[in-house]
């Protein structure tokens, strides 16, 4: 369990300089490729946050203890015939009987951060699910033709065909896009200078 909690530490680590280098390198990466690909390597970025190591399946994250017991055949003879039978018993006489249960302290601190990101993610689910519904309760359909005009000329720019729904929400304070898939999204607020 020690080394589990060195591989995420030293995995989180990689992946906040991986960030930090993506970000400075985002202005030249702008001139070169589309919202699309950044927004896909931003999403490899927060997934490798989001699983931050890569599981080994031969560990196990608790171990039991068990007695030590040897087969040993013991002879018996039925009807003239020598039959061989099988008995357990503890290879080591010092050996308690029952099974022994122990959590290291490293297996406390992992159970702990598993709770943790259980929570925090029960948590960033009902928080998303409230705001797309007060989205969509107070979203109104933008029909000022002057922003219709340009909004349709960045979707041109920006290389987006799919259709977008342009809507305000006056609970929103800053531009918006809802959705999975970029090219599906809807924006919420755009502001004309």
């Amino acid at each position: 369990m020690q080394n589990f909690m060195i591989t995420l530490l030293i995995c989180s680590v990689t992946m906040s300089l991986l960030a930090l280098l993506y970000m400075a390198s985002t202005p030249f990466l702008a001139k070169r490729y589309y919202e699309n690909g950044r927004y896909y390597a931003w999403l490899f970025i927060v997934i490798g946050f989001i699983i931050p190591f890569r599981p080994q399946w031969g560990n196990a994250l608790v171990t039991v203890d068990m007695p030590n017991y040897a087969i040993a055949p013991v002879s018996q003879i039925v009807n003239d015939t020598i039959v061989l039978v099988p008995t357990i018993t503890p290879a080591e006489s010092t050996m308690p009987l029952t099974t022994a249960f122990s959590i290291s302290w490293w297996q406390g601190i992992a159970m702990i951060w598993l709770i943790g990101i259980v929570g925090f993610i029960v948590y960033q689910a009902i928080r998303h699910y409230r705001f797309i519904k007060t989205a969509k309760r107070w979203s109104e359909v933008i029909t000022d033709e002057q922003m219709l005009s340009l909004f349709h000329e960045l979707k041109s720019e920006m290389g987006i065909k799919k259709r977008l729904e342009l809507q305000l929400c006056s609970c929103i304070g800053s531009p918006v896009m809802i959705g999975m898939d970029i090219t599906k999204a809807a924006i919420h607020r755009l502001d004309i200078r």
